[in-house]
């Protein structure tokens, strides 16, 4: 487990670094699209990035920006550290805090805010911006921090704006952090279920259902409530129609307190989809429940996904859609095929 002083460590050395780019930089043509399967990372960034470093538990690009005069105008730096997800998110966010105090720019150092958001109801993310100040008063740098805390890992856009010959905007920053970035786990199995799907690496972790029969996706954010659950539907039908409409009814008749029941179209259609949503109260809070009933491979599979106004963004236009995109990637497994030595054979070219 890393304790408070691991953050330290492995800041300790970074310079700091000026990001400005153009609005020309939010474009595609501007930008690279880089994976990293082994993280489940994938992020765009300018085509100037260059990967400083890429070991088993950090990766690093950096990239530097220059006019069509050739001046320097910026650079900006992205940091990932998977499997270090036992910072305490306090612990975490002072580190970043002294770090940034601690950078030699200017005659001082000024936090302007911290916030901490769900963003997409999938990820936790925190955005440090602060200030660094010179004896010209008519100059100073802006410095804005965006932290991705998941479950299994931090994630680090580090950029600072000066003042002069910067043409980035904030919705432009925003495009690039939160919009550019995607963390998932590329596989996660079931054996129960025989299936496997994609899932972000973010607030949420997997886990058996306590029935067994079926996945548990629960949040490692202390009092963050919104839960998803896959699993089996125990009814029987010969359509998938016939077998949401058993299903509804089944939970209509055994969950207590259930109203505002209504029909809910997907924005994402690639598999079939029947869901109904509805409100609930659980121990006094009240929960958004949407009930899906799709189809992978012939197979149907119902998801359940509870959510509340009190977790950030679980009542706007984005968690559903990550949703969605999620269930869209449930699949049967294949099954492992078993190796003979004609296998082999081919395999060597022989």
């Amino acid at each position: 487990m890393a304790n408070s002083s691991t953050p330290r460590r492995w800041f300790t050395g970074i310079i700091s670094i000026f990001f400005c780019m153009s609005a020309a930089f939010a474009q595609n043509s501007k930008m690279k699209t880089i994976e990293i399967p082994k993280f489940g990372l994938k992020i765009n960034l300018p085509k100037e990035a260059v990967k400083q470093k890429e070991t088993d538990s950090t990766v690093q690009y950096f990239f530097e920006i220059f006019d069509t005069g050739g001046k320097n105008i910026g650079t900006g730096m992205f940091n990932a550290y998977p499997y270090y997800a036992n910072w305490e998110e306090e612990s975490l966010i002072k580190t970043f805090r002294q770090n940034i105090q601690s950078a030699k720019v200017g005659n001082s150092c000024e936090i302007l805010s911290t916030e901490k958001i769900v963003r997409k109801g999938f990820y936790r993310l925190i955005i440090i911006k602060s200030i660094y100040k010179f004896k010209d008063k008519d100059f100073t740098v802006r410095r804005e921090d965006y932290v991705y805390k998941g479950c299994a890992g931090v994630a680090h856009y580090y950029f600072t704006i000066p003042s002069y010959n910067c043409y980035v905007t904030e919705y432009e920053r925003g495009l690039l952090t939160h919009n550019y970035f995607h963390w998932y786990f590329p596989t996660v199995t079931d054996n129960n279920l025989n299936i496997t799907f994609s899932m972000p690496n973010g607030v949420f972790t997997s886990s058996q259902r306590a029935d067994k029969k079926g996945i548990a996706l629960r949040s490692c954010i202390p009092d963050y409530r919104s839960e998803i659950d896959i699993y089996k539907p125990d009814v029987s039908g010969t359509t998938l129609s016939a077998i949401a409409q058993a299903h509804f009814a089944k939970i209509k008749k055994s969950t207590v307190g259930t109203y505002n029941w209504n029909t809910y179209q997907p924005a994402n259609v690639k598999n079939s989809y029947v869901v109904q949503s509805y409100n609930t109260k659980i121990n006094g809070t009240e929960f958004l429940v949407h009930e899906y009933v799709f189809q992978t491979k012939g197979v149907t599979l119902a998801a359940t996904v509870k959510s509340t106004c009190g977790d950030a963004d679980q009542c706007g236009p984005h968690f559903l859609p990550e949703v969605e995109k999620m269930l869209e990637t449930v699949t049967l497994r294949e099954p492992k095929k078993v190796t003979t030595d004609d296998d082999l054979d081919d395999y060597f070219g022989f």
